[in-house]
């Protein structure tokens, strides 16, 4: 897994600002971009969660378990339970035990619901065929959760199929 600490924020095709997240502190870190302020464009966009200020804010108040440390409306980006179980046994089968939220996001890159995109710290390759059964027999295993879907019966490459062509993997809600 990747070891930066910063993605970027996208909304409209413009760079709104980057994150920044403390794993240990469980509380995230914004940043606006100074040309987007600049612009004036969006001028609503966050206006109770972030203060429209070129400086550093640390963010704390959002560490309970539902956001993860993150502000609420970029929680939502994170996968949902079904995502989560998807993406967990995609990383399993890289042997990736663990990430932060933060890494999830760069994961969900632009596939994520509403307008919000994340620049990935790691690029997903790309997977030009998608074998339509195989990806259905992967739904059915994860959807029968008493059946054992580990990585030695389901490959990493159906997986990301999964991930990739739509599974809410990527926030349960729009975020406007």
């Amino acid at each position: 897994m990747a070891s930066d600490k910063i993605i970027d924020i996208i909304a409209f095709d413009l760079e709104i600002g980057k994150l920044g997240f403390n794993l240990d502190q469980r509380k995230s870190f914004f940043q606006y971009n100074p040309e987007f302020l600049d612009s004036g464009k969006f001028s609503k966009l966050f206006p109770f969660i972030f203060k429209r200020s070129k400086q550093a804010q640390v963010l704390t108040e959002y560490q309970q378990d539902r956001f993860q440390g993150l502000p609420p409306m970029i929680a939502d980006s994170l996968p949902d339970t079904f995502g989560n179980i998807i993406f967990q046994e995609w990383l399993t089968t890289r042997g990736i035990q663990k990430v932060t939220p933060l890494e999830q996001l760069a994961y969900v890159a632009d596939r994520g619901m509403g307008a919000l995109e994340y620049k990935p710290i790691t690029e997903l390759p790309d997977v030009t065929n998608v074998n339509i059964y195989e990806v259905i027999t992967v739904l059915v295993k994860v959807l029968k959760l008493n059946e054992d879907t580990t990585a030695k019966n389901i490959s990493e490459l159906s997986l990301l199929n999964v991930f990739k062509i739509g599974t809410l993997a990527s926030g349960a809600r729009p975020k406007f």
